[in-house]
């Protein structure tokens, strides 16, 4: 009880505009999209995204 750690609140998770996108898009069973419409997204995905290629899976 006296150990600070115990107290300590834990870190709260936050998704990225990309991360709720493809999330809505699981979730609502999207499977393919139109050329185009995922563009504002893809220019707000994270550069680690990019260079692993997370950024163009659904």
């Amino acid at each position: 009880m006296a150990s600070p750690e115990a107290w300590v609140t834990p870190p709260v998770k936050f998704k990225s505009p990309w991360e709720w996108y493809v999330s809505t898009q699981r979730a609502l069973g999207t499977t393919t999209v139109q050329p185009g419409v995922t563009v504002g997204m893809m220019n707000q995905a994270r550069p680690a995204d990019l260079e692993t290629g997370a950024a163009g899976r659904l």
